[in-house]
């Protein structure tokens, strides 16, 4: 019988093979990162965790590339860079290969995570709070990634987070960052403002009370923006992992934004090729 264990790391190392990459991630996952995790819980096969895991993190490297060609940068130059509430390094892993580890800062709320990061892969790290008025960057970044943050958010720490990420922007810096769009809320759970806050997460360790699942149209997500003072937005659906909808927020004028289109994906895979030779 085959070992689902041995068959997903042989899957996920053919599948970081064929990147078109000079440098391969690091493949140690921690035993309690919930995004690795999670995987299971949805049913994801033990052959396809890790691989499915790899994916979702270089997406990640590939989305905020191509932002950065349509604003006519590169991703290397985008910096310092901020990988905000970035977990055990999902998409870390891939990011500091291209931006370098001594021009990206990560953060988040899980002390272990924290840590992980700093030993495993090299970046400086910091602890995140529950409240952001608590938090201190000490700097301002050109690129802030915030994945799959506020689509976790009661409103007002959504309100209070994307003030606190957007001020610290730098003056022709960027926030990127995604959302659960209104129609992937369950039907019982959702509120006719356009706001659905429900207490149930991926999460084993953070309170519901500040962790749960947040479903938010774009009207709605534009409002808070212009309550906090964000002089930009533009948003996509679904450009994020091909579920989540995805938001730049710019202090700047920015007329390039408006060339920001969904993200190449591959979106199946060759499984066999039969050549006829005659």
């Amino acid at each position: 019988m085959t070992d689902p264990a041995a068959a997903g790391a042989r899957v996920e190392e053919a599948y970081l093979a064929q990147l078109d990459r000079d440098w391969r991630p690091v493949r140690e996952i921690h035993p309690e990162d919930e995004m690795y995790l999670w995987t299971e819980e949805i049913g994801v096969p033990p052959a396809s965790r890790r691989v499915q895991y790899m994916i979702s993190g270089y997406e990640i490297l590939l989305l905020l590339e191509h932002l950065a060609s349509c604003l006519g940068r590169e991703l290397s130059a985008c910096t310092p860079l901020l990988d905000f509430a970035c977990g055990y390094g999902r998409s870390t892993r891939f990011l500091v290969h291209e931006v370098g580890a001594g021009r990206m800062l990560c953060s988040d709320i899980l002390g272990g995570a924290v840590d992980w990061l700093t030993a495993t892969l090299g970046v400086p790290a910091m602890l995140s709070a529950p409240d952001p008025a608590d938090v201190d960057f000490g700097r301002e970044f050109e690129l802030i990634w915030v994945g799959s943050l506020f689509s976790h958010l009661p409103r007002e720490r959504f309100k209070s987070w994307l003030a606190k990420l957007y001020g610290a922007l730098a003056s022709d810096g960027v926030l990127v960052f995604s959302t659960h769009g209104a129609g992937l809320c369950p039907a019982d759970a959702e509120d006719p403002s356009g706001f659905s806050f429900v207490r149930r997460s991926e999460s084993r360790t953070l309170s519901l009370d500040e962790y749960g699942a947040t479903y938010v149209t774009p009207a709605v997500v534009r409002a808070i923006a212009d309550e906090v003072g964000v002089a930009r937005l533009r948003g996509l659906a679904r450009e994020v992992w091909g579920v989540q909808d995805g938001y730049v927020a710019a202090r700047a004028e920015l007329p390039e934004l408006e060339r920001w289109n969904l993200t190449p994906r591959v979106l199946g895979g060759i499984f066999r090729a039969d050549v006829d030779a005659e």
